[in-house]
């Protein structure tokens, strides 16, 4: 059986947008693969369990967020998918580590160091301003073993302005 978790900051957070994103990506993963254990890290984890038959993780809190770290030494894989994921919208030391592109980056560096597949799917590249973010980005959304972005814009900004 193949396992594979699924985080970005924004599943159920009342976006059906975001929400889409993650059942299309459950669909597609079923598709592909018969024997496929998906998790995925959600701000309703009971209603989206319920909704999209997988198994989740709470993205609220702490607690939280070293359980999911822990899940991720169990998974096969870890996607990271969907929206602006590389985008700085929070300024700062606390965008690197909670917020855009912070969250999912950490989620990309927790399994990279345990030798995880990595993949980030269908991402949106916002333009990057901070020095240390877009040496982080590189680091680490450079490292994934495939990226797909959702348009053009994304391509051009990940490969021209980020060096990726």
């Amino acid at each position: 059986m193949t396992r594979v978790l699924i985080a970005s900051a924004a599943y159920g957070g009342q976006n059906v947008g975001d929400d889409a994103i993650l059942a299309a990506m459950v669909g597609h993963l079923r598709a592909q693969c018969s024997d496929i254990q998906i998790t995925a890290v959600t701000r309703q984890p009971a209603e989206m369990a319920a909704r999209l038959g997988i198994e989740t993780l709470d993205f609220i809190g702490m607690a939280n967020r070293v359980q999911t770290y822990r899940a991720i030494a169990r998974m096969d894989a870890v996607i990271v998918g969907g929206g602006a994921l590389i985008a700085e919208y929070t300024k700062g030391w606390k965008g690197l580590v909670t917020g855009h592109p912070g969250y999912p980056m950490t989620m990309l560096a927790v399994a990279q160091l345990l030798r995880k597949k990595t993949m980030v799917y269908g991402a949106g590249v916002e333009k990057i301003e901070s020095p240390a973010a877009r040496f982080l980005v590189r680091q680490f959304f450079g490292r994934a073993d495939i990226i797909t972005l959702r348009d053009e814009d994304s391509h051009l900004r990940l490969v021209n302005d980020l060096g990726i």
